[in-house]
């Protein structure tokens, strides 16, 4: 074999070295998939998940948040604020760059004392925020003074929370009415609340809550990364529209009175709970209403009791007893079926359809006239009275008198009476006599004091209201004005049945401890038996007295309602004692001139 020369190894050498060819293949297919995944990859950031990546990057980078309107003052009848509006702050924790629960710990162990939470109860809170992708996290709302401080002290102390931990001042709803127990309870239940929503709940918050709640704003702006707000853009937002104010009718000084009166007598007759309701009889003006236990308003989302938010004068009805005697007799001699001097023979008890009825003192006092009847407040004799008025054309007065339905007034949540009438399917014969003394029928204490403020006014039954008027940045934009729903007595009955009622206040009758000396008042009052699991029950009373002063050109008409009181069961000791020392206030303080002599007091040894 011939020997390789030099130049040959060279040429060899030289020659290109064949590649295989799957070995291309091989990296033609590599560099295929690898370039299609990336394809697919941009095709799928880019248009299939588009829209979710596009809103998760925009809520990393946008701020946006509601502005609340300032909600609309509420005022009493003199100008005095009874709602208006100051700021607190909700405290918020931006979790964008806090990746690991070491992180959370951290914030939440220096965060939690300040707000007075556990640390650990609020790392939960943030952890379960970071997993459902949240962002802004409201871990305190409307915090108080002293504990935006302490975020305040937190945020300059530690570098890392500057932009972690922040302060959002936010509109804050206030009560600066303070009542006789040092409370903000001053006429709450006439109010309601506004929650840290600015949501109106109960009372006129609730009625009254669109023209209040005014119309909410929005703001839109950016940050960066680090959470800090950016101002190379303008932010964009549309301004909050602000409420409007409300003027009430009610008086603060009355209302004051009224619940001074009120906490006196419940700890003097020692009862459970109670009312009281002071009405101008002239326009259906609701002047003050007053009940307890009441709620502290600046404190609404402290209370556990819910039923404390309910007006019992509006939303809850009751037997009136007695008090319902007013109307009976007012009806009879209004029809012409009695007079005032009409005679009968009052024996202590009667049985009507089956049913044996007495008056309360079981006592039987012979012949007397309906005055006298009225003043003793004889079960036989208004009775009497309702029988020779008659079954229908009775229930055509306590009909036109509105007992049994809604008053209209612009309370959240008023209720109807219950009732039966001539017809209903629960209705029987002897409803006639037991409602004309106020058993069997149930009213809502405004349904009942709006009625016997027609007897007050000389006989027209009126709309009862709380709205006074509401304005508009100065302007009035809506007033209420005394409505007349129809005429239910002749001026000449209304006369006659005050005077009826004047006699038996100052005739040492039932009503005799609401006598006020100087004055002519017209008092009745009624104790209620209550019912347990559907039955009458000896076991407590509900004590009232319903009036109005003075007898002749009524001012106000009151109606105090006692529940259980201790000392005496009677209206006649309690209530009526209350009635007589509330109404003495409510003449000087209406500057209401004495029509008869006052006794000069006798000096002691």
């Amino acid at each position: 074999m011939a020997q390789t020369t030099a130049s040959q190894k060279l040429r060899g050498a030289a020659r290109p070295r064949r590649v295989d060819s799957w070995r291309i293949w091989v990296l033609i297919g590599l560099f295929t998939t690898f370039g299609a995944y990336n394809l697919f990859t941009v095709f799928k950031l880019q248009v299939l998940q588009h829209g979710a990546l596009a809103e998760k990057a925009e809520s990393r980078i946008k701020w946006k948040d509601t502005i609340l309107p300032r909600r609309g003052l509420i005022y009493d009848a003199q100008g005095q604020i009874l709602a208006g509006n100051t700021t607190a702050n909700d405290v918020y924790v931006d979790i964008t760059h806090q990746d690991t629960d070491e992180d959370l710990h951290r914030v939440a162990d220096l965060l939690g004392p300040a707000l007075g939470r556990p640390p650990q109860e609020l790392f939960d809170r943030l952890k379960t925020a970071r997993e459902n992708d949240s962002i802004n996290i409201r871990v305190g709302v409307r915090v108080s003074d002293e504990t935006s401080q302490k975020v305040r002290d937190l945020r300059e102390r530690y570098d890392d929370l500057l932009y972690v931990v922040t302060l959002d001042p936010q509109p804050l709803r206030r009560y600066p009415a303070t009542g006789p127990d040092g409370k903000s309870t001053l006429a709450a239940s006439v109010l309601g609340f506004s929650d840290y929503e600015n949501a109106g709940h109960y009372g006129i918050e609730e009625y009254y809550n669109e023209q209040l709640a005014g119309v909410p704003g929005w703001i839109d702006a950016e940050r960066d990364a680090s959470g800090r707000p950016l101002v190379l853009e303008q932010p964009k937002m549309e301004p909050a529209v602000d409420g409007s104010d409300v003027t009430l009718t009610i008086d603060s000084a009355i209302q004051y009175l009224a619940e001074r009166e009120l906490k006196r007598s419940l700890e003097e007759f020692r009862a459970e709970n109670g009312y009281v309701i002071v009405q101008d009889p002239n326009t259906g003006a609701i002047l003050a209403m007053a009940n307890y236990p009441a709620f502290d308003a600046n404190a609404f989302n402290t209370e556990t009791d819910y039923e404390r938010f309910k007006n019992p004068m509006v939303n809850s009805v009751r037997e009136p007893g007695s008090t319902m005697k007013v109307l009976t007799y007012a009806a009879a001699i209004d029809a012409g079926a009695v007079m005032s001097s009409t005679s009968f023979y009052g024996t202590a008890c009667v049985v009507k359809y089956g049913w044996n009825i007495c008056n309360a003192t079981h006592r039987e006092y012979g012949w007397q006239t309906m005055t006298e009847g009225l003043g003793r407040s004889d079960n036989i004799a208004s009775m009497f009275a309702a029988e020779q008025l008659g079954e229908d054309g009775f229930f055509e007065y306590v009909r036109d008198f509105g007992i049994g339905k809604r008053t209209g007034i612009d309370i959240a949540g008023e209720v109807a009476g219950l009732i039966a009438y001539p017809g209903d399917e629960t209705y029987s014969p002897v409803n006639l006599y037991t409602n004309s003394f106020g058993q069997g029928v149930a009213t809502t204490p405004i349904q009942l004091i709006n009625a016997v403020s027609a007897v007050a006014n000389g006989g027209t039954l009126l709309k009862p209201f709380v709205m006074q008027e509401i304005s508009k940045n100065g302007e009035v934009v809506e007033r209420n004005e005394p409505e007349e729903i129809r005429r239910v007595l002749k001026p000449g009955s209304a006369h006659d049945i005050a005077e009826m009622l004047a006699q038996g206040v100052e005739n040492g009758l039932v009503a005799r401890f609401s006598h006020v000396p100087g004055y002519r008042v017209s008092v009745k009052t009624g104790t209620a038996q209550l019912i347990a699991d559907g039955v009458y029950t000896d076991d407590g009373s509900f004590a009232s007295a319903m009036g109005f002063g003075p007898t002749h050109d009524a001012r106000f008409t009151l109606y105090i309602g006692l529940l259980n009181p201790q000392s005496s069961q009677w209206g006649e000791n309690t209530a009526s004692v209350a009635w007589g020392r509330l109404a003495k206030e409510l003449l000087l303080y209406m500057n209401v001139r004495p029509t008869e002599p006052i006794p000069t007091p006798t000096a002691r040894p």
